[in-house]
């Protein structure tokens, strides 16, 4: 089975979202790009990185396009921001991967979490940057594969 056309979507459009996009041009690379940000100028260089990118105005007008089971809201902004954003990702209709750290407050954590758990999206934290890993080999491969998911958490503990 072939994966569904992905559409990735980037809230911020600056260092850290060029980041995403490389690994978004090595791990999907017939994905559809759109990208939002409030700075102009970040929002121009970020498209002149890759020719996928769709820009948005304003990020209302990229969320308000429909949503598809497969989308995915890349939250790429200054952490004060997470909550806000990963919650109008969210109510969108789509997944979230959002930069670390998640969240300021546990507090905020939770209601990111009861959020995605509510409207049965995926909600996930960068916290590992190394792509050419087998966990996300594996992840690459459960995505790749259209079956759904199980939310799964691992709890890690420095030693």
């Amino acid at each position: 089975m072939t994966s569904p056309t992905s559409r990735l979507y980037f809230i911020g459009a600056g260092h850290i979202a060029a980041h995403h996009l490389q690994a978004a041009h090595e791990l999907l690379p017939d994905a559809a790009i759109h990208a939002s940000d409030p700075n102009a100028d970040a929002l121009r260089a970020f498209a002149a990185l890759d020719s996928r990118v769709v820009t948005h105005d304003s990020l209302d007008a990229m969320l308000a396009s429909p949503s598809s089971t497969g989308d995915i809201a890349i939250i790429c902004t200054p952490p004060r921001f997470h909550e806000q954003l990963t919650l109008l990702a969210l109510a969108s209709g789509r997944n979230v991967l959002c930069e670390k750290p998640f969240a300021m407050t546990v507090q905020q954590a939770e209601r990111m979490r009861t959020a995605a758990q509510a409207a049965g999206l995926m909600l996930h934290s960068c916290g590992n940057r190394f792509m050419d890993t087998p966990g996300m080999r594996h992840a690459k491969r459960v995505y790749q594969s259209g079956e759904p998911v199980q939310e799964r958490t691992r709890r890690c503990r420095r030693t």
